[in-house]
């Protein structure tokens, strides 16, 4: 009940999905799918009153309401902000590094090929799924030692 709004950020699109993303060193990121082909990376400042974007992602993104989800660091205690995936109007889920910003496509090779509208993972990070159009719903775990998810089932 005693919610007060601390700041007003214009991301430029329209949105359709917004995830916190903690950071062990400040304020958390605030990600958002935006309808202009992107992924849009903001911080806050350490008293909260201001919002700066980082980074513009690229992903297809234009017309569906598509979602994301934040990944947690890859190893017990790894500092760092983690990851984002998300859905793609393309078929692909993208899983971005919050550090780097990198970018890994992962793709099921279900055909024919439909837009991914969301994306979920695990606390822990070592589980996504994700579901399309057709609601077709995939698995993805953490493989050995890559830098990412991959192995969809």
């Amino acid at each position: 009940q005693n919610q007060e709004a601390l700041q007003v950020s214009q991301t430029g699109a329209a949105l359709t999905c917004l995830t916190l993303a903690p950071c062990p060193d400040g304020p958390p990121l605030v990600l958002a799918n935006c309808m202009d082909n992107t992924v849009c990376i903001m911080k806050a400042n350490l008293q909260f009153t201001n919002l700066t974007v980082q980074r513009r992602l690229s992903n297809a993104h234009r017309l569906l309401p598509l979602r994301s989800s934040h990944v947690p660091g890859y190893y017990e205690g790894e500092k760092g902000a983690g990851f984002v995936a998300s859905g793609a109007e393309d078929g692909k889920v993208r899983v971005f590094d919050l550090e780097s910003y990198t970018e890994e496509s992962l793709e099921s090779g279900a055909v024919p090929t439909v837009p991914v509208v969301d994306v979920a993972v695990t606390k822990q990070g070592s589980l996504m799924a994700s579901g399309d159009v057709h609601g077709r719903v995939f698995l993805w775990r953490r493989a050995g030692d890559t830098n990412g998810l991959v192995n969809g089932h």
